[in-house]
This record gives C-alpha cells, sequence and structure tokens, in this order.
C-alpha cells in the first residue's frame, strides 16, 4: 500500500465515526454513498487510474476529452445531489426515493446497481430491527471502516488486507442472522454492503480465474 493511503487511512481512523451517523434514514444514507462515490471516481479520472475505477465497476473513458467531460457530469450530477439533499427532496417517503433513482441514473448503470440500499428492512420486531447490540456494534465498525478505507483510495486488495481484522465479525454476521435479517443490516449499514459486494467479487473472480491465490 502506498504511504500516502495508509497515512490517509490512519487519519480517518483516528477521527473516529464523527459524521457518519448509523441509524440514518437510508434514502439520505444512500445520497451521502452516491456522493462519495462519485468523488472516488472524480479523483480516480483526476489521476487517470483505469485500474481503480475496473475495480470499482467502472470505465476510464479513453480520450482526454472525454475524461474532462465525464468529470464535469459527476460534478454537476454531484452538486446538484446535494443541493437537493440540503433542501429535503428526498424526505418524502414516495418521491424521494423516485427522485433519488434518476439522480442515480444520469450518473451510471453501476450507481443504479447500489440503490437496494435504500429499501426499507421488511422484518423484525421493532424499528430498529431484530438485531442485538453486538450485531449493531459489529456493522458500525465494518461500516465505518469501509468508508475510511475507501476514501483514502485505496485499491480492492489494499482494502482487503486492511479488513482482514473484520473478517471474524463479518463471518459471525453472517452465521447468526438469516439471509433476511442480514441483507436489511446491510441496507442500513452501506459500508457492511460494500464489504459483502467486495467479498462477493473477489471470490467470483478467484473462482473464474481472474486472481490467483497463493499455495
Amino acid at each position: 500500500m502506498g504511504e500516502a493511503k495508509r497515512r490517509r487511512a490512519q487519519q480517518t481512523q483516528a477521527s473516529g465515526t464523527d459524521g457518519i451517523p448509523p441509524f440514518a434514514d437510508p434514502v439520505r444514507r444512500t445520497v451521502e454513498f452516491l456522493c462519495q462515490e462519485a468523488l472516488l471516481e472524480l479523483q480516480a479520472l483526476a489521476r487517470n487510474d483505469a485500474a481503480y475505477l475496473a475495480e470499482r465497476g467502472g470505465v476510464m473513458p479513453s480520450s482526454e476529452s472525454e475524461r474532462a467531460e465525464r468529470a464535469q457530469e459527476l460534478t454537476n450530477i454531484g452538486k446538484a445531489l446535494a443541493v437537493a439533499s440540503e433542501q429535503g427532496a428526498f424526505d418524502d417517503p414516495v418521491h424521494g426515493p423516485v427522485l433519488l433513482a434518476e439522480h442515480a441514473r444520469r450518473l451510471g448503470e453501476r450507481y443504479v446497481a447500489m440503490l437496494p440500499m435504500v429499501d426499507e428492512p421488511t422484518h423484525g420486531s421493532s424499528s430498529d430491527g431484530p438485531w442485538s447490540a453486538a450485531q449493531l456494534q459489529s456493522a458500525t465498525q465494518i461500516h465505518t471502516r469501509m468508508r475510511q478505507l475507501e476514501s483514502a483510495g485505496m485499491t480492492r486488495m489494499e482494502i482487503m488486507a486492511e479488513m482482514y481484522d473484520y473478517m471474524p465479525s463479518f463471518r459471525r454476521l453472517m452465521d447468526t442472522l438469516h439471509h433476511d435479517e442480514f441483507n436489511a443490516l446491510c441496507r442500513r449499514f452501506d459500508g457492511l454492503w460494500r464489504y459483502a459486494k467486495l467479498l462477493e467479487n473477489l471470490a467470483r473472480d478467484i473462482r473464474d480465474g481472474r486472481v490467483e491465490v497463493p499455495r
């Protein structure tokens, strides 16, 4: 891992969970996540990092003019998302998700694929869901660390290395929750969802021979 990335990750970890409310409204959390993802794409465009974009499901424009056009598009849509959020445009439970989906379509297909996080949990005996305090704590820790590492601009393999100590907690969540309960928890904590997708994609790449595992 690059020293600059490591320093950024350590700095964000030292700052704690300030500014990352674990139980925010799902639509608002997804708005925040889309804005962060757009910022990471902008950073990748600025350094012409095609490999980083590919790891996140994106494609690097082939020419400098196309990169500049995509960067301007991301900037404009990101600003529109932020303004709409500040004005409360996403607060309406019916029209909020629809408006968010429109913005995601403008950003691109991979952003649309992130929208399942908006869905409200359909299971659980209370508004807080069926999870124990320990399960919520594990989800919060995984979510927060994933957000910190992604904000530092790390690659998939760098994130996997940094998240190694969180694997036991993730496995306990998988083993102790029903499928629907785990999915609902992922919708509540987008960092947990990102980690689950990261592991899923890595397992698929290993199975398909795109990633070699040392023996």
